[in-house]
């Protein structure tokens, strides 16, 4: 057994959904295919009988069964992409922003994954432990945002497997902002060429005028020196980098907060709401879409200072002053 079907059968047992399993078994056929179509030349040319005791005519039969398997695959995995983008569609109408969290395997994406959601995700330090995409929706600051945590980069993996796993990956590309983790642990030299790769990775996927927040994770291991060493090789590149300790939870507040300003503009509203059978669910509505920084009430009915993202303003405004309410910024 060779590396690359040695990883194949590794991400078969972590493969959590039928979605992955397609992915695996597409590049599993890809990778036969490519020895397949050596074999049906060999046996051609009368310098070997083939494989498994075929000879040439049964070979090139095998050859061609095996392109329309991979035919089949490709067409189960094009409903899925389609479904993918009817869910991104629905976000995108409620205005909820996305953020994928993505690196290399073994960097500490699910574990802050989990810690930004409340989540128990599976987490390892073997790789290959997320072979599909998660979705969550939390909020950060005003926002709300659907976070998402995405397949491991792998260390020269053959460009037929990256494909195979587009329909995964490609969901990063649709993302509003980029967490990109790095494993401080790595040596300096290991970590500057998996954060090049992974830099230009992203590039190649569409993540282009879009915030790459770098993560460098597993502080806890390492010393000051060391920190400064990898945001120098960052900041070549971007100039938003965090150190954090996703299993302490070590500056999670400060990546919060980065990503906050990236995500966009906030406006400072004064909200007035006259008492009325609307009166609660408008409350609960600027609680929702934004974050509530004080609220009075008087005889006529409530005052409410709030930070609302400027993507909701309007939806806010609207609901608001239908019942004769208003809505000002500061």
């Amino acid at each position: 057994m060779d590396r690359i079907q040695l990883i194949l059968r590794i991400f078969l047992l972590h493969a959590p959904s039928q979605e992955a399993k397609l992915q695996i078994k597409l590049a599993s056929l890809r990778y036969e295919l490519a020895r397949a179509k050596e074999k049906v030349r060999l046996a051609k040319m009368g310098e070997q009988p083939g494989f498994s005791g075929l000879g040439a005519y049964e070979v090139d039969i095998y050859y061609n069964e095996i392109k329309m398997r991979i035919s089949k695959i490709l067409e189960r995995i094009s409903e899925v992409r389609k479904r993918r983008s009817l869910h991104r569609a629905m976000r995108k109408k409620k205005g909820y922003k996305t953020i994928s969290i993505t690196g290399y395997t073994c960097s500490g994406k699910t574990t802050l994954f989990n810690l930004l959601t409340n989540s128990c995700e599976k987490v390892g330090e073997e790789p290959f432990t997320t072979l599909s995409t998660k979705f969550k929706l939390i909020k950060i600051g005003p926002w709300k945002v659907y976070l998402s945590d995405t397949i491991g980069f792998i260390s020269d993996l053959p460009p037929f497997m990256i494909h195979a796993f587009r329909s995964t990956l490609e969901e990063i590309s649709f993302s509003d902002l980029v967490i990109l983790m790095i494993d401080g642990s790595d040596t300096i030299e290991e970590i500057a060429t998996k954060f090049r790769t992974s830099y230009n990775l992203l590039i190649e996927l569409g993540v282009i005028n879009k915030p790459i927040v770098v993560a460098i994770n597993k502080i806890d291991l390492i010393d000051e020196g060391k920190i400064e060493k990898i945001k120098e090789i960052i900041q070549e590149r971007t100039p938003y980098v965090v150190p954090i300790s996703a299993r302490f939870g070590t500056n999670i507040n400060e990546i919060l907060r980065l990503i906050e300003q990236l995500l966009g503009e906030v406006l400072k509203a004064r909200i007035f709401i006259p008492y009325s059978s609307a009166l609660y669910s408008l409350i609960d509505l600027v609680k929702r879409e934004g974050e509530v920084i004080n609220i009075q009430n008087n005889s006529e009915g409530i005052a409410i200072e709030a930070l609302i993202p400027n993507d909701f303003n309007e939806i806010v405004k609207k609901r608001v002053t239908a019942v004769g309410g208003f809505l000002e910024y500061d």
